[in-house]
C-alpha cells in the first residue's frame, strides 16, 4: 500500500474496506515512522479483525465519543457533592466547593 495522499505534508497509511454497506478508512500510521512492512501486517491484522465481524472504524470512534475526565469531574460535581456535600457544610461556607472547581480543571489537563 502506498501513502494515502499525493498532497504535500505528512503522509499517512490507510486501510479501506467495506462494512454494512458503507465504506469505512482507518489510519495505520505515518510513512516514515513505520515501514511498509509494518504497514502491510497492520493491514492485513485490520483485515482479519472485520472478517471476524469487527468494526474498527467505528471502534475507534466510539473511544472518541468517550467522557473526558472534565465531563466525570463536573458530573460528579453536580450529581453529587451538589446534592450530599452542601446540606453538611456550615451554613455559607463553600469553600469544598470551590476547592474542587479548581482542582477539576487542572486534574484534567494532566
Amino acid at each position: 500500500m502506498a501513502p494515502a495522499s499525493c498532497l504535500p505534508g505528512p503522509k499517512t497509511y490507510e486501510a479501506q474496506y467495506r462494512k454494512d454497506g458503507r465504506t469505512r478508512r482507518v489510519s495505520i500510521g505515518r510513512h516514515g515512522k513505520i515501514t511498509v512492512a509494518e504497514e502491510r501486517k497492520l493491514a492485513k491484522e485490520l483485515v482479519g479483525q472485520v472478517a471476524r465481524g469487527v468494526n474498527p472504524a467505528e471502534e475507534i470512534a466510539q473511544h472518541r465519543r468517550a467522557s473526558t475526565v472534565a465531563a466525570l469531574c463536573e458530573r460528579f460535581f453536580d450529581t453529587h457533592i451538589k446534592e450530599h456535600a452542601v446540606s453538611r457544610l456550615p451554613k455559607g461556607n463553600i469553600a469544598g466547593l470551590v476547592t474542587f472547581s479548581r482542582i477539576q480543571p487542572s486534574a484534567a489537563s494532566k
